[in-house]
């Protein structure tokens, strides 16, 4: 038998094979009892795409065997190698999650090294990611779409993320897949009467989440815990923004016209006008909006996006990524039905009313928010910063043996305003804050 072992020279990995339609498929996994995601993941993730296997044994395999030596070297729970009949291989470099129905040991999980461009989630809840290419004058804009299947409600769920680099917006819309999981779940397991342990991020201090609904501000995910924490206040920043800004414009960005056409697909110029606006607040990252307003229907109402990040540039990329994620071809389909005469007059009051308030906004120029310097990403900068005089904000690590921190961290970040569960004043020109809270994903 097989076997790779550990540096202690303890057994870690076998390898292990199946046979399928066109040859067989070797991986390499631990027991079931030792870690996951295990040989049985492997095959009930199978058994879910509806892909014909039967379990084999090493003397099965008569093509190839050198294969083994190959896996045995890497000594990865997550490279696979499909071996055809004909002496053909195919190299799976993949992510496995652990499977919901396996009963292996999933708080002993055995990472991948890295995530890249080659990776694919066969082995897990998403079973669907496609990627779109738009051109725009300065480079391609990708739109990226993951669908997958939450093993809370075990509904499909779809999520769009956005980018100037195919594997970004590919990364981004699994980071938005397992934001909108993982809070249901938390959710769940807090109703359920798990123990949930929080902690301040100005003093580090430990508690125990209270029983009942949990208000979550933001929910942050990254490659490290770090990252992961960035990211979510960041998304914290944005949240709180809006929320001040219930009771003034913000600033119109001005002279960006030209610099849009290059930056956006040209349907969207024909469809659109947009409109960059510009959120100046006290946190270490710049927050930015954007707003469509429709130049062929006056009935449909106008479309926002925001974004948030330490470089102004990153951060109105991200805002155009997001607006098109509302903008994209497949929103073409217009009403059946013909407004009504009043409806339509209406509509077009309201449209005017829009284009109106968008150019009452205070002025500045796209040059001077260019120069805006950049901030670093330094969590020591945010902790200063909220110890200073700032609402307390609670961290909540929301990783589970079902979606573990060894391929995304994830954290949810809670504020005082949020355990209190007060609702803001619509902002003005935005709306209700529960459209808004729709788009910002709280």
């Amino acid at each position: 038998m097989f076997f790779a072992r550990t540096r202690e020279g303890r057994n870690l990995l076998k390898p292990f094979v199946l046979k399928i339609r066109d040859g067989f498929l070797v991986g390499m996994a631990p027991d079931p009892v030792v870690g996951a995601p295990c040989a049985t993941c492997v095959q009930l993730w199978l058994a879910d795409r509806r892909v014909w296997f039967e379990p084999g044994q090493l003397s099965d395999l008569n093509v190839k065997k050198e294969v083994l030596l190959d896996l045995m070297a890497k000594n990865q729970a997550h490279t696979f190698y499909e071996i055809h009949k004909d002496g053909t291989t195919n190299r799976l470099d993949c992510v496995v999650y652990p499977h919901a129905q396996c009963t292996c040991n999933k708080a002993n999980y055995c990472p991948p090294t890295e995530i890249t461009k080659k990776s694919n989630f066969a082995f897990s809840p998403l079973y669907q990611i496609k990627c779109a290419r738009y051109g725009t004058p300065d480079g391609n804009l990708w739109l990226s779409s993951a669908t997958g299947q939450s093993h809370i409600t075990e509904k499909s769920l779809t999520v769009y993320g956005a980018a100037r680099d195919r594997e970004a917006s590919r990364l981004n819309a699994v980071d938005e897949w397992l934001r909108k999981v993982s809070i249901d779940e938390l959710r769940q397991r807090n109703q359920a009467g798990e123990s949930i342990a929080q902690r301040s991020f100005q003093t580090d201090s430990s508690s125990i989440v209270p029983r009942g609904p949990i208000a979550v501000d933001a929910i942050g995910c990254g490659a490290s815990g770090d990252e992961a924490l960035l990211d979510g206040l960041s998304r914290l920043s944005l949240v709180r923004t809006l929320k001040k800004y219930s009771a003034k414009s913000p600033m119109l960005i001005v002279g960006a016209n030209t610099w849009i056409r290059g930056r956006v697909p040209f349907f969207m110029l024909q469809q659109y006008d947009l409109h960059l606006l510009f959120y100046p607040n006290s946190t270490p990252t710049w927050v930015v909006g954007i707003l469509a307003l429709s130049r062929l229907r006056t009935e449909e109402p106008p479309l926002f996006a925001f974004a948030s990040y330490g470089t102004m540039g990153t951060a109105i990329d991200q805002a155009i990524g997001k607006i098109l994620v509302h903008c994209r071809p497949t929103e073409w389909n217009p009403s059946q039905t013909e407004p009504s005469k009043k409806k339509a007059q209406n509509a077009s009051k309201l449209h005017l009313w829009w284009t109106n308030w968008v150019y009452r906004c205070p002025k500045i120029s796209l040059r001077d928010v260019l120069h805006l310097e950049d901030y670093a990403k330094d969590v020591e900068l945010w902790r200063n910063y909220f110890k200073d005089g700032q609402e307390p904000v609670s961290l909540i690590a929301i990783n589970s043996p079902l979606l573990p921190s060894g391929i995304r961290s994830l954290v949810a970040l809670q504020s005082q305003e949020a355990q209190e569960t007060q609702r803001p004043r619509n902002i003005n020109g935005i709306g209700i804050w529960s459209n808004v809270s729709e788009l910002l994903h709280v």
